[in-house]
């Protein structure tokens, strides 16, 4: 059964997965949420032009910080 998120509610839960962490990786996001790297790349730009994250990317571990 595949779970299908409107894109607020894909957003919010992404916050959510932001405010709990200090650092966050790709496959960390993906394996919580049905998505796939773009659309979380697209949504990330989205609360972070909405103000709500900060964000700094990390080449070294492939992550993202908080």
């Amino acid at each position: 059964m595949d779970i299908e998120l409107i894109p607020t509610e894909r957003q919010l839960l992404l916050n959510d997965i932001f405010k709990g962490s200090l650092q966050v990786e790709y496959e960390d996001i993906t394996s919580r949420l049905p998505i796939g790297k773009k659309m979380v790349q697209r949504d990330i730009k989205i609360l972070t032009d909405a103000g709500l994250i900060r964000i700094k990317y990390s080449k070294n571990t492939e992550g993202i910080h908080t």
